[in-house]
C-alpha cells in the first residue's frame, strides 16, 4: 500500500496483513506500506512460523519515497513492522535483504518489532531504523526466545540517524546470541540527531558471544569522517548467571 493519493494528496497508506505457515520472499521481492505525502504509511504484519528473506528482498514501511527520478517527501509518519512467528523461525540472507523502516521528511519513522524463536541474519542482511530528516528514527524490539545469530560483514541490527532527527532505541532479547565475522548491534549517528540506546537481555543464564570483529554500541560520527554534532547513546548488556564473550 503506498500513502500517496492518486494525486500527491495526504490520505493514509492502507495496511499490509499476511498470514501463512510459510513465507519466502526472493530476488527483490517486497511487502511495503509506504508514504511519500502528508499522509502516514500503512503498518505491516507478518503472522508465519517461518519467514525467510533472500536477494534483495524487503520487508518495510518507508516515509518517503522514489519514483523513477522523482523524490516524494512529506510529513507523513512511517507505520510500524511487525513480524510475529512465536515459536517459528525468520531468516534474512544477503545484501540489500532487510526488514526495515525509515524517514526522510518531518514524519517520525515506525517501529519495527520481531518476536521468533530463532533469528538469524547473515551475507549482510539488515534489520533498521533510520532517519535522514527532521522526523525521529523508530524504534527496534527484538525477541528470540531460542537463539539470535548474527554473521557477516554488513550484517546486523541498528537504528541511525543521519539528520536533526533522534535515533531510535533498540531491543534485544535472547537467551543465546552470536555475532560472528563483523557483525553488528548498533544505533548510531552522524547527523545532528542523538543517537538511541543499546540494550542487550540474556535470559535463562544463556551466553552473548562477539567474534571476529563483532561489536554491539553506540556512537557519534563514523570512520569515513563523517561526523554530526549530537551524542551517541548508552549501551546496556544485561546477562545476570550468564555468560559474554569476546574474541
Amino acid at each position: 500500500g503506498k500513502g500517496t493519493g492518486p494525486d500527491g494528496d495526504d490520505s493514509a497508506g492502507g495496511d499490509v496483513a499476511v498470514t501463512t505457515p510459510m513465507l519466502v520472499l526472493g530476488d527483490g521481492a517486497v511487502i511495503g506500506a509506504d508514504t511519500g505525502s502528508d499522509g502516514d504509511a500503512g503498518r505491516v504484519v507478518v503472522r508465519s512460523q517461518s519467514v525467510s528473506l533472500f536477494g534483495g528482498a524487503r520487508i518495510g514501511s518507508d516515509s518517503g519515497l522514489n519514483i523513477g527520478e522523482l523524490e516524494l517527501v512529506g510529513a507523513g509518519a512511517g507505520g510500524t513492522v511487525a513480524i510475529e512467528a512465536a515459536g517459528g523461525q525468520v531468516s534474512l540472507a544477503g545484501s540489500g535483504t532487510t526488514i526495515s523502516t525509515s524517514t526522510r521528511g518531518s514524519g517520525s519513522g515506525g517501529n519495527v518489532g520481531i518476536n521468533a524463536a530463532q533469528l538469524a541474519l547473515d551475507g549482510g542482511a539488515t534489520i533498521a531504523a533510520s532517519t535522514t530528516g527532521a522526523g525521529a528514527a523508530g524504534q527496534i524490539d527484538i525477541t528470540a526466545t531460542e537463539a539470535l545469530r548474527l554473521k557477516g560483514i554488513g550484517t546486523g541490527v541498528s537504528t541511525a540517524t543521519e539528520g536533526a532527527g533522534a535515533g531510535g532505541s533498540l531491543t534485544v532479547q535472547a537467551p543465546s546470541m552470536s555475532l560472528e565475522e563483523g557483525a553488528a548491534i548498533f544505533a548510531d549517528t552522524t547527523g545532528d540527531g542523538d543517537a538511541g540506546g543499546v540494550r542487550i537481555n540474556v535470559w535463562d543464564a544463556g551466553s552473548l558471544s562477539l567474534r571476529s570483529g563483532a561489536r554491539i554500541s553506540s556512537q557519534s560520527g563514523r570512520e569515513d569522517g563523517a561526523v554530526g554534532a549530537a551524542s551517541g547513546g548508552t549501551v546496556t548488556i544485561e546477562a545476570a548467571g550468564g555468560a559474554v564473550s569476546l574474541a
